[in-house]
């Protein structure tokens, strides 16, 4: 079961390069049949522009080597049993989870973003407590 701050390495290179992973965060789940949870990637700041709105220090999550953001506008929700298809296969690797301080900023920046979709923060709104 993937609870809210859980934190999964997904691929997410070309489809010749499944070795080149980002690290997603559950946010939220809901548990009624089919249970399915809300992820979002986070992503290493570089020279480009990007959202601001919740940026984590690299001591903030073991797999992080750097600054990084959420990255709240490819944020989607799956199926729990997909995910964990996929970290059975080894497709996937779970990883160390957030702490609580960190999944809170992470969902409120849900409600700050302007990247934020409109489903997301409906999703997040009705999930569980």
């Amino acid at each position: 079961m993937l609870q809210p701050g859980a934190t999964v390495l997904i691929p997410s290179g070309p489809p010749n390069d499944l070795q080149k992973k980002h690290l997603h965060v559950v946010v939220a789940r809901h548990s009624r049949p089919p249970v399915q949870i809300l992820m979002v990637s986070v992503s290493s700041i570089g020279a480009q522009k990007y959202d601001d709105t919740t940026v984590l220090d690299a001591d903030e999550h073991p797999f992080l080597r750097h600054r990084s953001y959420i990255k709240y506008q490819v944020a989607r929700v799956e199926s729990e049993t997909a995910i964990e298809r996929g970290i059975q296969s080894g497709l996937f690797a779970l990883r160390e989870e957030l702490g609580e301080g960190v999944l809170r900023r992470i969902r409120a920046g849900f409600r700050s973003s302007q990247f934020a979709k409109p489903f997301a923060r409906n999703f997040l709104d009705d999930s569980d407590p």
